[in-house]
């Protein structure tokens, strides 16, 4: 065997010393008892300290009642697992504190994970490149906490090198990630820097980053100890974007979120504190019910205005606070637009010498205002007269109700008042078509029938209920009580409700529907709702295989938002039969039956109008209600189904449209579902939607050609 000495050995010995903190030039600095150790003593037991020694160039004005209040909302999350929400003026320095309190949490041993959740994931990203940031350059910070601060340094950003580091001969377990950092362990660290014994220990903190839009569930890491740790401090800033907060669903999704996936990140021996500093944008959205006692006691939310009220608020007589009022909305006002204009400083003149319009209003931040600025209140007013909605939204933190397009919602009263004397199941003069719906649900269908006159798409209800009949005029989900299934019991459910479905078509298209002339009137379609989870396929089945499959179609809802682009585009031509003014589409299937797919929030819009407009109007809705012994028919279950819920407008990307959900969570709403699926299926059959203002704003952009641009050739 040769003897020759390849060097590997040696080579080796070299690479590992190169990575061994015991070799490097600052070790001396990293072992050697801070010269400012008392720093970091009073540091540890107080957030606001170590802010104002360690983080001065971010905090370089004067604390405020709010700052400090969040604050000790942070000490207490941090040191007793509490949660809290609190809603600040925009530009507070909330997003810094909760960066700093991250920072504060781990070097002083108080957590070992912390976590940190942002509305999306950009935003989350964005502060962990600013956390390395400061670790990495914060020589404050590396004076007093050397243990952890010096071996992060020493990787210079490198996420390679933090892997192979090395305190004398043992891995420090570093990790520098683009989703988490862990810090570094010192093994025997106190052997060699005996001042280690009198702090918390703080070794292999862990600092992890998420987004309301991520997996936030099970978040827990296992140590080499073989102990099990989840987050003990989490840090959710600002969880809201404004596309969200204008979003009923994405609201309660995100509450959900913060309740459960958040609200239960920790383990029974340390729960997790969660800490909550947001800005409210809408009236009702994420941000404002977390400051509802009521609604969300776990937070107890407080809120903060830039003003504790406006300058002419509570003044001591009418005269002055119209006085005050001019002043700032005509006098003021004007010449600070002249000032914007010429860049001149005339308004601050002009209310240096009228500090009187202050009025009673002091102003959360007295050090908040611009350089040109005298005064903070002066600083308020100025943001309310370039945008009030925004100031009192941004600053106030008391934003205006979402625009809701100016309707008042429908009750059902305003449902039993479209009755008109034409009796159940029959056609009013002039309408020339019926199309019926069926909405499925567990135990029974919720069926509409209703004739349209198709050159007006003027409607009339012939009638709604369930079925199989319950022998009632009222009835919820809940008590139903003869059910699909119960009709065929030996069937497992699949086939009962195909049989089920085929017994509702066959009687629905016995029925001989006249007009009030006594000219039959045809169904021309029949739609069976095939969005009921598992039951999409038999639906599909059986609108395929039934005898009058040719007027049968399985129908599903999508939800428009302002971000997706209509289900059939305007600048697409579709590849499969469409509509681009009823948004509605053909979808291929396995079976081959008719599947259509329809805008749903569109259409519950079109008939929400429909029930606003006059009885006699060209395109109203209206309904049964013929007489029986002198007395109306009893629609109440209709009516209140009719006005389960409300429409919000909801804006983003440039687009407006309303959205719907359920006013009272587990009120049922089925036949108003119903009762969209016939107007939807009404204009698959030709009826022409007339006056219909999104209709029209389609059908525009639908007409609108690219113009294509012609080269010539110089």
């Amino acid at each position: 065997m040769s003897s020759y000495d390849t060097g590997a050995a040696q080579n080796e010995k070299r690479r590992r010393s190169a990575q061994d903190l015991a070799y490097w030039d600052k070790y001396s600095k990293l072992v050697t008892k801070p010269e400012t150790l008392d720093r970091r003593l009073e540091a540890a037991d107080s957030f606001k300290f170590f802010c104002e020694q360690y983080g001065s160039e971010a905090f370089g004005l004067e604390w405020s009642p709010a700052h400090l209040e969040v604050i000790e909302k942070i000490e207490q999350s941090t040191l007793n697992s509490g949660s809290f929400a609190l809603a600040l003026p925009r530009g507070s320095g909330k997003s810094t504190l909760c960066h700093w309190a991250m920072i504060w949490s781990l070097l002083n041993g108080h957590v070992e994970y912390a976590l940190y959740v942002a509305a999306d994931k950009g935003a989350s990203s964005a502060r962990l490149a600013s956390i390395k940031t400061t670790l990495r350059f914060n020589e404050e910070l590396a004076k007093d906490y050397p243990e952890i601060i010096l071996p992060i340094q020493w990787c210079n950003g490198e996420a390679r090198k933090a892997g192979g580091q090395r305190f004398h001969e043992t891995t420090t377990e570093l990790r520098w990630g683009s989703d988490k950092l862990i810090f570094p362990t010192l093994a025997n660290f106190v052997d060699h820097a005996s001042w280690y014994s009198q702090v918390k220990p703080n070794f292999t903190g862990i600092l992890d980053f998420a987004s309301m839009e991520s997996g936030l569930r099970g978040k827990a890491v296992e140590r080499p100890d073989g102990r099990v740790i989840r987050p003990q401090l989490c840090v959710v800033d600002d969880p809201q974007t404004r596309e969200s907060a204008a979003s009923p669903a994405q609201v309660e999704k995100r509450l959900s979120i913060l309740a459960g996936d958040i609200g239960f990140l920790g383990s029974p021996e340390r729960p997790c504190g969660v800490l909550v500093p947001t800005t409210i944008v809408y009236e009702d959205d994420l941000s404002d019910q977390l400051m509802n006692h009521e609604k969300q006691p776990t937070f107890k939310g407080v809120r903060f205005g830039a003003l504790d009220k406006m300058p002419w608020e509570d003044a001591d007589t009418p005269e002055e606070e119209k006085k005050i009022t001019d002043f700032w909305e005509n006098e003021y006002r004007e010449v600070r637009r002249f000032d914007l204009l010429d860049g001149t400083t005339h308004a601050n003149n002009l209310y240096e010498a009228n500090r009187w319009a202050d009025g009673n209003t002091s102003a959360l931040w007295e050090a908040r205002k611009n350089k040109d600025e005298v005064s903070a209140i002066q600083n308020c007013m100025n943001l309310y007269l370039k945008d009030a909605p925004a100031f009192f939204a941004e600053f106030m933190n008391q934003p205006a109700p979402l625009n809701q397009g100016m309707k008042v919602k429908l009750k059902p009263e305003d449902i039993i008042s479209r009755q008109i004397e034409v009796p159940r199941n029959v056609v009013p003069a002039g309408m020339d078509m019926i199309t019926v719906f069926a909405d499925i649900s567990l135990k029974c269908l919720w069926y509409s029938v209703v004739a349209f006159e198709k050159a007006t798409y003027r409607a009339h209800v012939l009638n709604a209920g369930v079925w199989p009949d319950q022998n009632k005029s009222y009835v919820n989900l809940a008590g139903v009580k003869k059910t699909i299934h119960a009709r065929n019991p030996e069937l497992e459910y699949s086939a009962a409700l195909i049989e089920g479905l085929n017994d509702f078509v066959n009687e629905t298209l016995s029925i001989d529907y006249k007009d009030e002339g006594g000219r039959s009137i045809p169904v021309e379609a029949i739609g069976i709702d095939s969005g009921w989870g598992q039951e999409h396929d038999t639906v599909l089945q059986f609108c395929k295989r039934h005898a009058q499959s040719r007027m049968l179609y399985a129908m599903k809802g999508w939800g428009s938002t302002p971000l997706k682009k209509p289900l059939v585009d305007p600048e697409r031509k579709p590849d499969v039969p469409a509509s681009l003014v009823g948004q509605w589409k053909m979808m291929p299937n396995r079976y081959g039956c008719t599947s259509i797919i329809s805008d749903s929030n569109l259409w519950k819009s079109r008939v929400d109008n429909a029930l606003r407009t006059p009885p006699s109007s060209r395109s109203a809705l209206t309904v049964y209600g013929g007489r029986d012994n002198g007395r109306l028919p009893n629609i109440q279950m209709l009516a209140e189904q009719m006005t389960a819920e409300e429409g919000v407008l909801v804006e983003g990307a440039g687009r407006q449209i309303e959205q719907w959900k359920v006013v009272h969570v587990g009120r049922d709403n089925h036949l108003f579902d119903s009762t969209v699926g016939c107007y939807i299926l009404a204009s698959i059959k030709g009826a022409d939607i007339q006056n219909d203002v999104a209709s029209l704003k389609l059908k525009a952009s639908g007409n609108k050609k690219k113009r294509r641009r012609r080269y010539v050739q110089e």
